[in-house]
């Protein structure tokens, strides 16, 4: 009877083992598709079979296994590539002022074109 109860002690604790690698793998698999590859265009380092794109998957699968948060991983990920490896662009002022800036532009030019051609037809006449 001990060695029954033995035998389902190892078998549990391989079963939660395989349980928690395969979990890891998973949470992997999620942050592969959230890194651009640094040598490939707009490829994630999923996609990409650069050695680079494999470093980093080697590197993102160890410190998960030993325990490090995503948080964390793309933090150390950002300051050494810089912010353009995260797939998902993160909003800051700089990106707002780069979308609404154009349109600025275009629509205060387009009220200076109005309003001297306006004042050249009122000469005219």
């Amino acid at each position: 009877m001990k060695n029954l109860w033995l035998s389902f002690l190892v078998i549990f604790l391989s079963v939660q083992q395989a349980f928690s690698i395969t979990a890891v793998k998973l949470q992997a698999e999620k942050l592969y598709a959230l890194i651009r590859c640094p040598s490939c265009d707009f490829q994630s380092i999923s996609e990409s079979e650069a050695l680079i794109a494999q470093d980093l998957r080697t590197y993102i699968l160890e410190s998960l296994e030993s325990g490090n948060s995503q948080e964390k991983i793309i933090e150390f990920l950002i300051d050494r590539y810089g912010a353009a490896i995260y797939m998902d662009p993160f909003m800051s002022w700089e990106s707002i002022l780069l979308w609404i800036l154009p349109l600025f532009l275009f629509f205060a030019l387009l009220i200076w074109y109005s309003l001297t051609r306006k004042l050249a037809i009122r000469k005219l006449k």
